[in-house]
């Protein structure tokens, strides 16, 4: 059976695949070998096996065949990529006596796989380049692995006694030194880098593990990209101790190709050096590295720094970190003292003392000291590095992320140091004096910098706040220092607020109860002095963030809204309501309307049996209710003809918003807590009645929709007739003015009116008035008359209306002609 490349297969799930395991264990089998594609098969292949659903002594007989068969029928070279994939997932899970009985045919099968890719990669059209290095990329990763899975298990030697296997072993290291050698062949830096693995594991398992038979003159044949994928494969393959014997010769090269211009040779020479580096960290302390070499390595790093690849500064960091550390292991720096009296790295922080933090080298040199010397040595060493680092933070936008990552590293390592002891909490048990002298280094700094800098007007950055927050984690006490402090602005103290309650470091859902000698306290931390200060302050952006953090809209929607939050919110919307910014109005409108649900859902929330639980739900609705009532007197207040749009504008959101979620409910009923009474009282109805003749548009929907949410039993047009004639005869009036802005008045007025259950007595007096022909029998009023009735009775009465003003206005034109 050959295994071809189908739509079908690639949608293959994994129930059915066990399931036909089941039914049919070849053909199940098959199935999944030939899915092994899709990782979700790879992932849960040792699942399957460990709970018996795969038998992998008939997984690895099945692959077999299917391996032969391929082979033996010309396979399709997409057939070898699903093999050699099948055979990396199964292989590590053979047991030693699978591995004996497959181990010589899977040799035989990678010796003619890498052939067939050989002549595939030598011959292939560039359109079909990149699938063909795809395959070979997976057939010499399938071999290397496959030949480090043989040492690993120290079956090499039953391979390399077998004549067929050796020779076998041979023909494919020809192969991969083939792929290694031709510079035309147009392989990918990954089938390379593969291609060095798979030569250094085979030359390991051929040459009776001498680890100067794969670096023999021969080297100097090959490529440099495929040079330094061999060097790789030799760290990665042979033992530790061979490593160290032949280092010189790789160091001395690597050295060489870190002066290339290639980036693909740059990038590989760096990632071989960095695990050139790791390696000498676990050889004996007898070696130790060349004072010379030492520096170049430095030098390379430091020259190195300003690259805007990722890949290669990643490599830069494991290079300085390793030689740090084996600096550190070979001249036994076990205490700070001998660390701060080291020579090399005191030159170290000196050089970094002395560079443009512009760049970018000083911050990755930083970052690295702190991992192997004390922060308290680096700062007696440059005293003036957290002046520097915040004051770059604050001002230099394009080095936020840099120098942000460089003081976590350097704060948290500081505080660490301070306090040996795991943290927790307040940190209760450490010294104060430990306390004060991280508090002084880098929160003292901060505000001094910011102070200087007047940083009100200045914008607060991402890096500021990212700050803010790694200190107040490490030490949350000292918010209150921090919000204490003289010079620090409103913004500023706001964003603090804010960022410390999104990290939930303040208490949630617990009234205040302490006090300072500034006052008393919001949430047992903030001093309300301060959110009276930002409620008060004419800065849009102030006014915002003091508002989120009293409802901080992402809380549960069930979370009570304790009587200091409603003191706050009385206060905030007494004082700004007016103010004209689109983006204010829209972030108060819809925290509030937040707000209002918020309220809505505790108010309908029950736990049956939990007396504590009651008891705060009864004291709960008075302050609601109070609140509320409150809120709806201070909107009625705005929505006289002549006041400030804005605050109209905000206050008719909030009625309407407020009946819409607190009445009607079927848990709170029509209207529990007199919101609806209170609206459809007479005189305040006329007020809102008067919002129709507003010169926006937008206020007379709002207006009309509060109108339309009262229901028509608590409507005062259905208590009294006579105001409802009197609006009639208004809207008749707006209907045939000649001013066009008197249109949408009369519309409002007349949808209002047409929920009038009695209007047809009313329309029957107007109409008689105006002598127009009218239909007794329709204007009988009726019990069962709905508002669907009076409308059509309405329009009958607006449609003759109009004929008859038509007529008049038809005569009156013949008369002056």
């Amino acid at each position: 059976m050959r295994m071809k490349r189908s739509g079908t297969e690639d949608h293959v799930q994994l129930s059915e695949i066990t399931d036909a395991v089941k039914e049919d264990e070849e053909a199940g089998l098959r199935k999944l070998l030939a899915s092994m594609y899709r990782s979700v098969i790879r992932k849960r292949l040792p699942g399957l096996a460990k709970d018996g659903h795969v038998n992998m002594t008939s997984l690895a007989r099945v692959w077999v065949a299917l391996a032969e068969e391929n082979v033996e029928e010309g396979s399709l070279l997409y057939n070898y990529k699903l093999l050699s994939t099948a055979l990396l997932c199964i292989s590590e899970l053979w047991d030693e006596a699978i591995f004996v009985e497959h181990c010589e045919f899977v040799v035989w099968f990678l010796k003619e796989a890498s052939s067939e890719c050989h002549q595939y990669v030598s011959g292939c059209p560039p359109s079909e380049l990149g699938f063909v290095n795809e395959v070979t990329e997976q057939v010499i990763k399938a071999a290397a692995y496959f030949i480090r899975h043989v040492i690993t298990l120290n079956h090499d030697s039953l391979l390399v006694s077998q004549s067929d296997a050796r020779k076998w072993l041979l023909r494919t290291r020809t192969t991969i030194w083939a792929l290694l050698e031709n510079q035309d062949l147009r392989l990918s830096k990954a089938v390379i880098s593969q291609c060095g693995m798979a030569h250094a594991a085979y030359c390991f398992l051929l040459s009776d593990r001498n680890g100067m038979v794969v670096l023999g003159e021969e080297m100097r044949e090959v490529p440099p990209i495929s040079e330094v994928c061999i060097y790789h494969g030799v760290m990665v393959v042979y033992p530790s101790g061979d490593v160290k014997g032949i280092s010189s010769i790789i160091i001395d090269r690597l050295l060489l190709f870190s002066k290339s211009q290639d980036p693909v040779v740059l990038t590989l020479t760096l990632r071989t050096l960095a695990l050139w580096v790791d390696c000498a960290q676990h050889w004996d302390l007898g070696y130790s590295l060349d004072s010379a070499l030492i520096q170049e390595l430095e030098a390379l790093v430091w020259d190195l720094w300003e690259t805007h690849v990722e890949m290669i500064k990643g490599h830069l960091r494991e290079i300085f970190s390793g030689i740090l550390k084996l600096h550190v292991k070979t001249e036994s720096l076990s205490d700070t003292a001998a660390v701060e009296n080291d020579e090399r790295l005191a030159a170290l922080v000196d050089k970094t003392r002395d560079a443009d933090f512009i760049t970018k080298s000083p911050y990755y040199h930083l970052q690295q000291l702190a991992e192997v010397m004390p922060v308290s040595c680096i700062i007696r060493r440059f005293p003036s590095l957290p002046n520097v680092l915040i004051t770059i933070l604050l001002k230099d936008f394009t080095k936020t992320q840099l120098c942000q990552l460089t003081l976590s590293k350097l704060v948290q390592r500081h505080f660490d140091e301070l306090t040996p002891d795991p943290p927790t909490g307040a940190h209760d048990g450490t010294s104060s004096c430990l306390l004060d002298n991280w508090r002084g280094t880098w929160i003292d700094e901060l505000l001094r910098v910011q102070e200087e800098m007047q940083c009100e007007s200045f914008r607060v950055n991402a890096g500021f706040i990212q700050y803010m927050k790694m200190l107040l984690h490490l030490h949350t006490p000292a918010l209150d220092y921090i919000l204490g402090w003289p010079g620090l602005g409103l913004l500023s103290r706001m964003m603090i607020v804010k960022s410390a309650i999104n990290e939930g470091l303040l208490p949630q859902n617990q009234q205040s109860h302490e006090e300072t000698d500034g006052g008393k306290l919001w949430r047992d931390a903030i001093p309300v002095a301060i959110m009276h200060d930002a409620i008060r302050s004419f800065s849009s952006q102030i006014l915002q963030d003091v508002l989120w953090v009293v409802i901080h809209p992402s809380r549960s929607s069930t979370e009570p809204v304790l009587e200091e939050d409603i003191d706050l919110l009385r206060l905030f919307y007494s004082h700004n309501l007016a103010n004209q910014s689109p983006a204010f109005r829209h972030n108060v409108y819809q925290w509030t309307s937040r707000l209002f649900l918020r309220m809505r859902d505790r108010l309908v929330m029950r736990k049956p049996g939990n007396t504590a639980f009651l008891e705060q739900q009864r004291v709960l609705f008075p302050r609601y209710q109070g609140f509320l009532t409150w809120m709806l007197e201070l909107c009625w207040e705005a929505i006289y003809v002549d006041s400030c749009f804005s605050k109209k504008n905000l206050c008719l959101q909030f009625i309407r918003d407020m009946l819409q979620v607190f009445c009607n409910h079927p848990v709170l009923g029509v209207d529990s807590l007199g919101l609806m009474d209170w609206v459809s009282e007479q005189s305040r109805f006329e007020r809102l009645i008067g919002v129709f003749h507003d010169s926006v548009q937008v206020n007379k929907n709002l207006a009309l929709d509060i109108c339309l949410e009262i229901p028509q039993c608590s409507l005062c047009l259905v208590r009294d007739s006579h105001m409802a004639g009197e609006l009639l005869g208004r809207a008749l009036l707006f209907a045939g003015s000649i001013k066009a802005e008197q249109y949408p008045a009369a519309a409002n007025l007349f949808i209002l009116l047409s929920r009038h259950p009695g209007l047809a007595g009313v329309l029957h007096r107007h109409m008689l008035h105006a002598s127009l022909a009218i239909d007794e029998e329709r204007l009988i009023p009726d019990d069962d008359e709905t508002s669907e009735d009076t409308s059509l009775v309405l329009c009958d009465f607006l449609t003759r209306q109009l004929v008859c003003m038509f007529k008049g206005m038809s005569g009156l034109a013949l008369m002056q002609a």
